[in-house]
């Protein structure tokens, strides 16, 4: 992790800038360090990219793979206690 970290964020010492990157330049960093499928290998375990794993992990932590919540007791009473509006419920499909 320290030889990535030195590679990829590793600039002269200068002071804070914004570096833009992409997913290219994480796994071309990666492959540096060791080769290997990084590509794959994060593809696989990424949910923006694997919407079917997402759902069936969120599938098999609460027997469905909704994401609609209703806000709980402890949410509802949080927010009445700092007067702010409860969570809404919200749901996103896959």
């Amino acid at each position: 992790m320290d030889d990535f970290c030195k590679l990829f964020h590793g600039a002269p010492s200068t002071g804070p800038t914004v570096k833009t990157y992409t997913f290219e330049d994480v796994v071309a960093a990666l492959n540096q360090i060791v080769p290997y499928d990084w590509r794959g290998f994060w593809t696989e375990r990424s949910p923006i990219t694997a919407p079917a794993r997402l759902s069936a992990a969120l599938k098999a932590a609460d027997g469905s793979s909704s994401t609609t919540q209703t806000p709980s007791d402890m949410m509802s009473g949080l927010a009445g206690m700092y007067h702010v509006a409860p969570p809404r419920s919200r749901s996103a499909s896959y």
